[in-house]
């Protein structure tokens, strides 16, 4: 069960990668121009990181309960997963949902499209730099899925 749900998580991070990638670039877009019109791309792109989060608390908990006490949770492939993956993601997660949030309430969509540019921008950075890409400076001997 852990290694089909890890399948899935890895997997679903390039959805979500394309998906937040592609609301920047229509926020982008749109942040400028008087005759935009309102999308679902920032909610879809939430609804995806939020079951990319649960899918991860599920991996989190299996993980962390299976290292509980013994000497592995300290192996530095471990401590990456346990906190600093696991807090970086959800700080990545809490900007998109603000700037999703906050984006929903503001009725001019010039206004709306910068203020999700700019959430989802940072989000999307921060998540990058903590994704256990299989290329890179960090080698978390993981692979494409």
């Amino acid at each position: 069960m852990y290694t089909g749900i890890n399948h899935l998580h890895s997997f679903l991070r390039y959805v979500a990668v394309f998906m937040i990638l592609w609301t920047i670039v229509h926020a982008f877009m749109n942040r400028n121009n008087a005759d935009a019109k309102a999308s679902k791309w920032s909610m879809l792109s939430m609804m995806i990181v939020h079951t990319q989060l649960l899918l991860g608390l599920v991996l989190w908990f299996m993980k962390f309960m299976a290292l509980k006490g013994t000497p592995e949770i300290k192996l530095p492939d471990n401590r990456f997963f346990i906190m600093e993956h696991s807090s970086m993601m959800l700080i990545s997660i809490i900007l998109i949902s603000i700037g999703h949030i906050k984006g929903k309430k503001i009725a001019d969509l010039q206004k709306r499209y910068n203020t999700i540019f700019w959430f989802f921008l940072i989000g999307f950075i921060i998540m990058m730099l903590s994704i256990p890409w299989p290329i890179g400076f960090l080698d978390h001997n993981r692979g494409w899925f």
